[in-house]
């Protein structure tokens, strides 16, 4: 039996494993790798500033150090590792607090499936969503937002495009015009909301629009709008992008009621789609000698027409909707109601007595629109006639108005009176028709008369429609 003298053995094992340990450490080589099928493990030996042996591992990108105090617990720890991790067991390597966010990431997708969770008999239920999609989409996100909040950018998201719907800009474009159509259509007695030329011209300009984008209506961008005025009409007049700009500003709105835009869609702010100052046309008029012909070659059906726009001043509009009671309800006046008025506003305009001269002959049509059949052949009929006086003149819009105005304001020098019988105000008057016309020209104007002992017209119940 041996003996064991406690006193005198007291230290001898500790400094037995001291003196192993560095006649080991002395024998091994640092940094030591430990290597097992593709895994690797760094093991670092003791330093005069750190005492410690240091395993060091990379689970995926990240580093990972572990010390130690012995060199025999180092290795054990080394080499037990680089099994695991050549056994793809990484997750057996976190830290402490690494797992438990681990844990808890999990957890929270657990329950993001269940809340996202619809009828199991639906077969567009999403996937679950595993850890390392949501980190990529997280990671992705953040890089966009330059690491704005993702729960700001959600609710900024569903308070703008979440609602909106996805619509090619051809077919909302055609939704536009179709819902605007029944609007040009006229009431009996009434003019109608729209005019039905405008609402023409609308959809060739809006029409165009779509042509050029074949995307969705939300895809639109400011930038994209820039561009298409400047490819498309670099070489048009102001007033003619002006009107284009009209167009779209009125189609944009119907897109934000519809949900198709978002209401701060920011379009309208485009560089493309600010307006410009587009040069004002000098007012187009005809000379006395001209009117006089052009009554005179004009058709039994356009001369009333013509004669009233010339010495009365109607729009070509207002012409079209004129109907023969208005003309013989008040004596010495037209009637323009207001629902046959541009400005929706009812004026009486004077009949000069030329004028009654030349609607004398039709007196027998007291019902019926003074001109039933449009505003194409009225204008086809103004050429036809233009081109039987031999005269080198253009059919312009409103051009019989014009010359009323001009010749009215010469004859009586009262911008406010011309503007109340004309329906519009004075500062139109005086911005584009004073000193267009001497005082004897507009005597001449006024002094068109016809020849003396024509025949009465058929009445309208007779009246044939032109061929």
């Amino acid at each position: 039996m041996r003996t064991i003298f406690t006193g005198e053995n007291a230290g001898i094992p500790d400094s037995r494993t001291a003196s192993a340990q560095k006649l080991r450490r002395n024998a091994v080589k640092f940094p030591l790798r430990i290597r097992h099928r593709k895994a690797t493990v760094t093991l670092y030996g003791q330093s005069e500033r750190y005492p410690y042996y240091r395993v060091s591992f990379y689970v995926g990108t990240r580093r990972t150090l572990r010390s130690f105090p012995t060199l025999a617990d180092a290795r054990t720890y080394a080499e037990r590792t680089v099994r695991e991790l050549a056994d793809g067991n990484e997750a057996a390597r976190l830290k402490p607090e690494e797992a438990r966010d681990a844990v808890e990431a999990l957890t929270q997708l657990r329950r993001l499936d269940l809340d996202l969770a619809v009828s199991p008999t639906d077969s567009n239920r999403p996937a679950k969503i595993t850890l390392i999609q949501a980190i990529h989409e997280f990671a992705e996100a953040k890089r966009l937002l330059s690491g704005g909040s993702l729960v700001e950018a959600a609710r900024g998201y569903l308070t703008t495009l979440a609602h909106l719907r996805r619509v090619p800009v051809s077919t909302a474009v055609e939704e536009y015009l179709a819902q605007r159509e029944p609007r040009t259509r006229a009431r009996a007695g009434e003019r109608p909301d729209l005019s039905p030329r405008f609402h023409y011209q609308d959809g060739l300009r809006l029409r165009r629009f779509s042509k050029a984008f074949s995307i969705d209506v939300c895809d639109l961008t400011p930038e994209l709008l820039t561009r298409y005025f400047t490819d498309n009409f670099a070489d048009a007049a102001p007033k003619s992008r002006n009107h284009h700009r009209g167009s779209l500003f009125s189609f944009f709105d119907y897109c934000v009621r519809a949900k198709y835009l978002r209401r701060e869609h920011e379009l309208t702010d485009a560089p493309g789609m600010t307006r410009e100052k587009a040069r004002t046309a000098d007012a187009t008029f005809f000379t006395p000698q001209e009117f006089k012909a052009l009554l005179t070659h004009a058709s039994l059906d356009l001369l009333p027409v013509a004669a009233i726009g010339g010495f009365a001043g109607l729009r070509t509009a207002e012409l079209l909707r004129l109907d023969w009671s208005n003309v013989w309800r008040r004596p010495s006046y037209i009637e323009i109601p207001a629902a046959k008025a541009k400005t929706a506003s009812a004026r009486l305009v004077p009949i000069a007595d030329n004028l009654a001269a030349w609607l004398e002959p039709y007196t027998e049509r007291r019902t019926g629109l003074v001109w039933p059949w449009g505003d194409w052949k009225f204008h086809a009929d103004v050429r036809e006639a233009l081109a039987a006086t031999g005269l080198s003149r253009e059919d312009k819009d409103n051009a019989l108005r014009h010359s009323f105005i001009s010749y009215r304001l010469a004859l009586v020098f009262n911008e406010h009176q011309v503007a109340t019988e004309a329906g519009t105000s004075g500062a139109m008057i005086h911005k584009h028709y004073r000193a267009l016309v001497t005082p004897e020209e507009a005597a001449a104007w006024f002094a068109i008369r016809p020849e003396s002992g024509r025949p009465k017209v058929k009445s309208a119940t007779e009246q044939e429609s032109p061929q």
